[in-house]
């Protein structure tokens, strides 16, 4: 068979459990290439045979991590801007040794590897557990941002943004003019990278609590027998408020500063008054009227490398709304402590926090509360930054997998989120700092 001519070797890159997540560094990422020798095809010379193959052969796996970004002016026609980074190709050896094969035939090659090791530290809970989420330094170049897209609108940019985690391969042999068709780009099988589950303990005792003072001085405060009788007194009060009581609160209120999805979240509501700037002698009636608990995403995305325009590009969005309590009239009383507990829906499903200089992804709870303190209405609010987490270790793996894509979502307009309420009373807005 003088004439036979070589085939091509045709590679297919299967990753077990494909969909699968793999939590962390350390969550090994196992698969195998596949390889089969196909027949000689050419426009010239269509019947040529093909000659069996044998030589020494050289398998690589390659893992690649891309951050892809792509910016287009809302008013131009122009095409988009490419603002993507490789953040690294790591060479594996998958076989090495002698190869022989017939037209037709297939061939398995197992592996079995982990993401590079100077990346594992970051995320060990045993050495900080996740510090570096919130970092806004230098360090954040070391942090391996997880599997994420989205596209949004940061006037006039149109951005769209997504990290990509993939196993590519090569295949090579030495001295053999061999062609190889290998998967490239996005035929390249993806690997879904989340942060490690953290362990239950680290979720029970990440617990905090902000005060905020809630003020309000009127005839209320006022014993029942001295306060002000008829039209003409109750007329004459309204020019002279700044002589009754005053009565001054704090409002603490405890959350939990990880949370996962799966979670319901519990916010204990404390109040207490503060002896020192308070001049009322009893704690009025008080009741909690309206709770409100949104998620809310910030992703920054880096273009610091074009000559017009911000060099960052921002998404702010409600993903998702927790508690929206508008009729709660939850009596707050001294055989209660002053105190309520509120708990939320489940967190539903986003891509937890994480940082990095090219793209970041961080959360906060908005928190706003109504009350009616001695007949007035008091708001109180407060962005709380936390940290979204993967399930705990000991929490099944597919909970909460439901929730909203990370596809575009138009963000709801920042105005006022507490519902409107009707009753009547002044109202005292107190804005966290």
């Amino acid at each position: 068979m003088s004439n036979a001519k070589l085939g091509r070797l045709n590679a297919q890159i299967l990753i077990d459990d494909g969909f699968r997540t793999h939590y962390g560094p350390t969550d090994t990422v196992s698969g195998k290439i596949v390889l089969s020798y196909k027949p000689h095809s050419s426009l010239l010379k269509s019947n040529a045979p093909t000659a069996d193959l044998f030589g020494p052969i050289s398998i690589q796996g390659i893992l690649r991590s891309k951050v892809r970004i792509k910016v287009r002016r809302g008013d131009s026609h122009r095409l988009p801007t490419d603002h993507s980074k490789i953040l690294f190709d790591y060479v594996f050896e998958v076989f090495a040794g002698s190869f022989k094969a017939q037209v037709g035939e297939e061939f398995s090659y197992p592996f079995a590897i982990n993401l590079p090791q100077d990346l594992k530290d970051i995320y060990d809970p045993a050495n900080g557990g996740y510090a570096e989420l919130m970092s806004s330094g230098d360090s954040r170049d070391q942090l391996l941002p997880l599997t994420f897209s989205m596209h949004f609108v940061d006037h006039p940019d149109v951005v769209s943004v997504g990290v990509f985690h993939q196993i590519g391969a090569q295949v090579t042999m030495p001295g053999i003019d061999i062609k190889t068709d290998v998967p490239l780009g996005d035929d390249r099988p993806p690997i879904r990278l989340e942060l490690p589950r953290p362990p239950r303990a680290l979720m029970e005792r990440n617990r905090t609590t902000f005060i905020q003072n809630a003020r309000v001085q009127n005839e209320y405060l006022l014993p029942e027998e001295e306060r002000p009788q008829g039209f003409k007194q109750k007329a004459k009060a309204v020019f002279t408020s700044s002589h009754f009581p005053e009565f001054v609160m704090d409002v603490q209120c405890t959350y939990q500063q990880y949370i996962h999805p799966g979670q319901q979240l519990t916010f204990e509501v404390l109040l207490r008054r503060n002896d020192r700037k308070s001049t009322a002698e009893a704690f009025p009636e008080a009741t909690l009227e309206g709770f409100q608990c949104d998620l809310r995403a910030y992703t920054i995305v880096d273009v610091s490398n074009r000559l017009i325009g911000s060099p960052q590009c921002i998404d702010r969005r409600t993903v998702q709304s927790l508690a929206g309590h508008s009729r709660l009239s939850k009596q707050l009383n001294k055989e209660r402590d002053y105190s309520v507990t509120i708990t939320t829906d489940p967190v539903m499903q986003n891509v937890s926090s994480f940082a990095h200089q090219k793209v970041s992804r961080q959360y906060l709870l908005r928190i706003a509360m109504q009350f009616k303190l001695a007949k007035e209405t008091v708001k109180v609010k407060k962005e709380c930054p936390i940290i979204l987490l993967p399930p705990p270790e000991d929490a099944p793996s597919d909970q909460a997998l439901s929730g909203p894509s990370q596809s575009y979502i138009r963000p709801p307009p920042d105005d006022e989120y507490l519902p409107a309420y009707g009753e009547a009373g002044s109202s005292t807005l107190l804005s966290a700092g």
